[in-house]
């Protein structure tokens, strides 16, 4: 009988000691007011769109070349702060945060599709009273510039893609079509599958001629995706984010770890934790909320080819989320885009070497003047 009853004493410790070490990770939203005091400046902008106050910031001279930015899954517009510095003097840039991410926060119907976003960046042209604009875009926000760029090829000036997450049929042979449909899971964000898709497509593009990449990198798993294919996992972030997991998952996107600031990290993860981010984040891919009304949306324009764009490729070449070899296949899918690899970088170039990846747009743009 003591054996028995100290037995259950200690399962009641060990319960009581699970349950205080998970009430320690438990980390509350943040509200958009309290962020808004550190993240929002004299250039943010604010404007009522499809149920949602979308946060942007429009810097630079006003009759200068346009430059749209968007950026990429638990990013906000802050990810382009360098670029940004450096392209103000010669041009108008217009970043936004967008659906689900930022300060923005997320869309109430849980619409974050193709149709939805490309509706939401039209409203935001109109606002800015922007006839059209370059736009550049890294990881998901590549495949949302993709997507503008061919179903608004007349309010596109050129395209410019880091990184990106996956491609639209339209602009690859039938061949390929089906690659691309399970590549766009990724870029929508399922979580659960992103790990295979990403293993699947470094598999299937890896050719000596076209990649540098060693078999280990093209082979190399990402510990976040993996842990947000548990069930488990994905329903206990929108509650339990603890801040050193967050570091580890930018340490996955960037090559040289030491280039990865506390700063970089404390902006990620708490804007990570506005009211809703983090339940949008696991909800994105499961499509409007059941009775939602998305009538008011206006049907895209049919999708054009890129043949009149001009088009940039930068990508990192120790890309952990989205191997290097799917630029070399873009760029093949692309004929007349520039490609641009750089060997020592990861996911995220323009963060991480701000200063030459700015470079080459800056020339790309000035080039189309």
């Amino acid at each position: 009988m003591n054996f028995i009853r100290n037995l259950f004493k200690f399962t009641g410790f060990l319960l009581l000691l699970i349950l205080l070490l998970l009430a320690g990770l438990i980390r509350p939203d943040l509200s958009v007011e309290r962020l808004a005091e550190t993240y929002a400046t004299e250039d943010s902008h604010f404007f009522a769109v499809d149920g949602m106050i979308a946060h942007y910031r429009d810097e630079g001279p006003a009759d200068a070349p346009v430059l749209l930015l968007l950026h990429g899954t638990f990013a906000s517009l802050h990810t382009w702060d360098a670029w940004t510095a450096a392209l103000t003097p010669d041009f108008r840039v217009i970043r936004v945060d967008l659906p689900g991410f930022g300060l923005t926060g997320p869309q109430p119907d849980n619409d974050y599709g193709i149709r939805a976003t490309l509706s939401f960046l039209e409203a935001l042209r109109r606002e800015t009273g922007t006839e059209s604009w370059s736009v550049a875009g890294n990881s998901l926000g590549a495949r949302y510039a993709m997507a503008w760029a061919q179903h608004f090829p007349q309010q596109t000036e050129s395209l410019i893609l880091l990184n990106g997450g996956g491609i639209p049929v339209q602009t690859v042979p039938p061949e390929q079509q089906q690659q691309e449909q399970q590549e766009q899971a990724l870029v929508e964000h399922e979580p659960e599958q992103a790990h295979d898709v990403v293993a699947d497509t470094a598999r299937a593009s890896a050719t000596p001629d076209t990649s540098r990449a060693s078999a280990q990198q093209q082979q190399r798993s990402s510990l976040l995706l993996d842990a947000l294919g548990n069930p488990v996992v994905r329903k206990g972030l929108s509650i339990l984010t603890p801040k050193f997991a967050f570091r580890h998952s930018l340490r996955e996107v960037y090559y040289d770890r030491e280039r990865i600031s506390e700063e970089t990290v404390t902006q990620y993860y708490e804007l990570l934790r506005r009211e809703g981010n983090r339940q949008a984040f696991l909800t994105r891919n499961q499509g409007p909320l059941p009775g939602a009304d998305r009538s008011h949306l206006p049907e895209l324009p049919e999708p054009s080819s890129l043949d009149d764009t001009p088009v940039l490729i930068l990508w990192g070449e120790h890309d952990n989320w989205i191997p290097v070899q799917n630029a070399h296949r873009i760029a093949a899918a692309i004929p007349h885009a520039s490609l641009i690899i750089y060997e020592d970088a990861g996911h995220v170039p323009m963060e991480e070497i701000p200063d030459r990846s700015v470079a080459d747009t800056a020339r790309f743009l000035k080039g189309q003047e």
